[in-house]
């Protein structure tokens, strides 16, 4: 089990540098998109000020060709901003590229005024916070035409425990079809698989969204309380942003992670952690007293049987028809679930295993079958996916900043190795 918990972890924290492999290398003359810079990472990533600059001026090519182009302004001022961030040591060069921001984006007020993108990235440069607050008030009055729109205006409503207007943009969201299928369908597994009334965390914005569309959107699991890990940190923030405290109740502040107490002793309620990267320091933590029954992980402190509940959710609870359907019904948009599939991996070999030494040879061949085929395409999805380009370019320009002793990037564990070793580990 520890060792199986130990990749599990090691899945998180390799997710960026698993991405690449088997992919091709951007060049780095090609447009990509900067403006999601930030969505693709949970921390700042360094790639060089000239690596940067390339992608600025090619942005910048494209905006003077047509200054209404809303996606060419978003990726030239993303790039730009990016800019400054990774000149911060260069004070001289920092103050240069500043002014040179402050410029465009007032060009850019001019241009696109009124739209989304224009909003954030004033925003980016607005000191005032109640100037802030308005601008981010009205992008939520502008029509939602992609993910990342759902994606920000359920977080602002979300931190400002307005859940009646998040429930309200669930639905739209779900009607408008602009989300992915794929990481959809894991959510829903993951779910379908918890106790009655449980309480999952998960990390922060696309995770906690998704599962608010299909509580909201969809009408499904709404007994289940969805938390994130600053909740049971931080239980009632200064900021008044949702927390635990709306979910299920107010919790004692009197230890490192109050809310569990108050959730599993005085609440009676089952807790749960997603596996996921933005959370595997924290379970790492916990590691002694978590549990896998399928895609989450259980919180008990006293140790328990949980084979015969990951047994179930496998043969009789979960949806796995789609791990096996073309990629093309997979429309992502900035979220993707390709890396998640190996999730099933490492829940489901000591299922495998449960079935080599039990001697049931029909489940053992069609589990087998089943994380064989994952195995075999994991990595591919990605290749179509909008972003895909860009993952691959960030990543190849880290290694080589590496290699020039500019970075401390490394080569990613080649995670499709430790699952085929996980796998043969199971059975002949």
């Amino acid at each position: 089990m520890k060792r199986l918990f130990t990749l599990l972890l090691l899945t998180a924290v390799c997710v960026q540098a698993g991405i690449a492999q088997g992919t091709r290398e951007a060049p780095e003359t090609e447009l990509l998109e900067i403006a999601y810079l930030d969505e693709l990472s949970d921390h700042p990533l360094s790639v060089g000020v000239e690596w940067l600059r390339t992608q600025r001026d090619a942005w910048k090519a494209e905006v003077e060709k047509d200054k209404t182009d809303e996606r060419a302004w978003d990726n030239y001022l993303a790039a730009s901003h990016s800019l400054c961030v990774e000149a911060n040591k260069d004070t001289a060069l920092k103050a240069k590229l500043q002014k040179e921001l402050k410029a465009a984006v007032r060009k850019m007020e001019r241009c696109i005024p009124n739209t989304r993108v224009c909003y954030r990235h004033l925003m980016r440069q607005e000191k005032d916070k109640a100037e802030r607050e308005r601008m981010a008030r009205e992008i939520t009055s502008l029509k939602r035409t992609c993910e990342r729109d759902y994606l920000d205006d359920m977080e602002y409503y979300r931190q400002r425990n307005r859940m009646e207007k998040v429930k309200e943009i669930a639905v739209e969201w779900y009607g408008s079809g602009l989300f992915s299928t794929d990481l959809l369908t894991y959510c829903y597994n993951e779910l379908a698989g918890l106790e009655k009334n449980g309480v999952l965390v998960c990390y922060e914005r696309v995770g906690i969204c998704y599962r608010y569309l299909l509580q909201y959107g969809m009408g499904l699991f709404t007994d289940i309380g969805i938390v994130t890990l600053s909740d049971l940190q931080q239980p009632e923030p200064e900021n008044g942003s949702h927390s635990l405290t709306y979910t299920v109740g107010r919790v004692p502040g009197d230890d490192k992670f109050p809310g569990i107490h108050h959730l599993t002793e005085e609440l009676k309620r089952t807790l749960y952690f997603s596996q996921s990267p933005a959370i595997g320091g924290v379970m790492y933590t916990l590691r002694d007293s978590l549990y896998s029954e399928g895609l989450a992980l259980r919180y008990s402190p006293k140790p328990y049987s949980n084979m015969a509940i990951t047994r179930r959710n496998y043969e009789r609870v979960y949806l796995l028809d789609y791990l096996r359907q073309p990629w093309a019904d997979n429309r992502p948009g900035i979220s993707y679930a390709n890396n998640l599939d190996g999730n099933y991996i490492v829940s489901f070999v000591p299922l495998l295993k449960f079935y080599h030494v039990s001697g049931d040879k029909n489940q053992y061949a069609k589990l087998k079958s089943l994380l064989e085929y994952i195995l075999e395409n994991y990595g591919k999805k990605i290749v179509n996916h909008p972003n895909a380009k860009m993952l691959d370019a960030l990543i190849a320009q880290q290694l080589r900043m590496a290699e020039q002793g500019k970075g401390t990037a490394r080569k990613g564990i080649d995670l499709k190795a430790e699952y085929r070793k996980l796998i043969d580990s199971a059975g002949p």
